[in-house]
């Protein structure tokens, strides 16, 4: 699984390792070549390679079938420098996959 996009490329990548049991890697600035290159290595592992990140977008010039996998609607503590959280404020996480065009 390839992680693509700065914010998910460094926070996902665990995850899907840890929850999943799948090799999972981040690139935070894909590009073509380097992209092309990583989904024949994930091929000639015997693996089938699939793409995620944070929009429909980012996936738009890799993929035909753009699937959301998670939507997940929660609350996080207040980002505070010096003090303890006092509240909690809204976040919507999304993830969207695709299987790489060939």
């Amino acid at each position: 699984m390839v992680i693509i996009g700065l914010r998910l490329s460094h926070q996902l990548p665990e995850v899907v390792r840890g929850m999943c049991g799948v090799p999972a890697a981040g690139i935070a600035y894909p590009q073509a070549s380097s992209l092309e290159r990583v989904i024949r290595g994930i091929e000639q592992a015997g693996r089938r390679p699939v793409l995620l990140a944070r929009t429909p977008q980012e996936l738009g010039p890799y993929g035909r079938v753009i699937t959301p996998v998670v939507v997940l609607h929660t609350r996080q503590d207040a980002r505070t420098l010096a003090n303890p959280p006092r509240h909690t404020r809204p976040i919507t996480i999304s993830v969207w996959m695709t299987e790489p065009l060939r």
